[in-house]
């Protein structure tokens, strides 16, 4: 299964949630990561931290870089690229793939992750979302959804309508996680997980 990690909005933790994944031995990439002006190096960016994690090159991680941190359709448009989602297709699955192989042979490659570019419905072009994508990618492969939600004032609504829209699109959510930040949670904090939870076990 191709399970993709989807964001209720930005730095709402998937990075870091696709971080802790790859230490356990599972194979997560980012395909397309933004924000390239705000690194010192390479060595910054989120792709490249999966590739060490990982040992892999970073080729194997990401196939578009693009200067500003924005979402990708204007990314790409400021950096004078289209983004090509027939490219991205088969690099998701190419890399999937791989790793089922690699997994038969000696069984290191235990699950495997795509880390999306924030939310679910951020667009990669004008016309294609990221929705779409693991809509189309599902028509060749089994998908999930992990979601993670940055926990904070806000969140419920986002959480929600992400839960609702994956329903819609009978798109299965394997996992959900609320992201504290590293803080004690508070009230707010503490009922925004439960109503999230609740919400996701309803129906």
């Amino acid at each position: 299964m191709i399970r993709f990690i989807v964001g209720t909005d930005t730095d709402a933790g998937k990075t870091f949630y696709g971080r802790q994944l790859a230490r356990k031995g599972a194979c997560v990439i980012k395909p397309i990561e933004t924000g390239f002006n705000s690194f010192k190096d390479i060595s910054q960016s989120d792709a490249y931290g999966y590739s060490e994690i990982m040992g892999k090159n970073l080729e194997e991680i990401n196939t578009y870089f693009f200067t500003v941190p924005a979402s990708p359709h204007l990314a790409a448009e400021i950096d004078q690229v289209q983004v090509d989602v027939d490219r991205v297709k088969v690099f998701i699955l190419t890399q999937y793939r791989k790793c089922c192989e690699k997994n038969k042979k000696d069984g290191s490659c235990l699950s495997f992750f795509v880390e999306l570019a924030g939310g679910l419905m951020v667009p990669l072009t004008r016309s294609f979302n990221q929705l779409d994508l693991i809509r189309e990618i599902n028509e060749e492969e089994e998908v999930g959804v992990d979601l993670v939600v940055g926990n904070k004032l806000g969140c419920i609504n986002h959480a929600l309508m992400t839960i609702t829209l994956l329903r819609n699109a009978n798109i299965r959510i394997q996992h959900l996680e609320i992201n504290n930040y590293g803080k004690r949670p508070d009230l707010i904090m503490l009922d925004n997980a439960k109503v999230i939870r609740e919400y996701l076990q309803s129906n």
